[in-house]
């Protein structure tokens, strides 16, 4: 016997989730849902239902420049892909002072 039989000891922890993508719609003055959680490595694909809306990082309508889709036409869509943990404002640039066009991403490590 060589000793090379048995188990072999991979860190006992378990494999991270496969990256997914979730889904946030962009309608006539809404983000639905406003806040969606995901994992590092998740994706979130905005689609646009109505024209003049974007989606652009930042609070307070002031972009940060992490992320902007600029301008988009019903039937498109936007995905950004979060690496690193945190949360994420972001709102619709020509209607940021309308609470229904802001919305967050929670990014969990």
């Amino acid at each position: 016997d060589t000793g090379s039989g048995g188990a072999t000891d991979t860190g006992g922890g378990s494999t991270p989730p496969a990256p997914k993508t979730v889904s946030v719609s962009v309608g006539n003055y809404f983000f639905a849902p406003k806040t969606v959680t995901v994992n590092v490595g998740d994706t979130v694909q905005w689609s646009f239902g109505a024209s003049g809306h974007t989606v652009t990082s930042g609070g307070s309508c002031t972009p940060n420049g992490q992320f902007d889709s600029g301008l988009r036409a019903p039937g498109t869509t936007y995905s950004q892909t979060f690496t690193s943990p945190g949360t994420y404002n972001y709102h619709c640039i020509p209607h940021c002072a309308s609470d229904d066009m802001t919305g967050t991403v929670v990014v969990m490590p």
